[in-house]
């Protein structure tokens, strides 16, 4: 089985999930909470059906731009977007044993920053 969500605009940067937590102690969990809630959101709009067996899952990024390194823009998008998924119960859990495979591909699109995630069964 192969499903697709897409979801728009763009994740915090590691660097500035680093700066919320240095700010004050809940400000990351606030920010992560939502991010996290807002993905299993989208896939729940979707009716993204339950992936029972071990996944690979695909993320193609959209930047705005390239000023961000790829290994920051995908740290906090990634985890966010698995505890989603988990979350929505796409993904039977978000560990090793069932999350075999992770992939990016890194664009840019000025106008339409987004990510297209892509879960398919191994």
């Amino acid at each position: 089985m192969k499903q697709s969500l897409e979801i728009p605009g763009q994740f915090p940067s590691l660097n500035e999930v680093i700066r919320m937590a240095k700010s004050h102690w809940s400000k990351y969990a606030r920010e992560k909470k939502k991010m996290t809630e807002s993905v299993a959101w989208v896939a729940s709009a979707l009716a993204l059906k339950s992936h029972e067996r071990p996944v690979s899952v695909t993320f193609t990024w959209w930047e705005p731009n390239a000023r961000r390194d790829v290994d920051n823009c995908r740290a906090i998008g990634c985890k966010s977007i698995l505890d989603g998924l988990f979350m929505a119960q796409v993904l039977k859990s978000d560990g090793q044993k069932h999350v075999q495979q992770l992939r990016d591909f890194f664009y840019i699109d000025r106008e339409n920053p987004r990510v297209l995630v892509t879960i398919e069964d191994l």
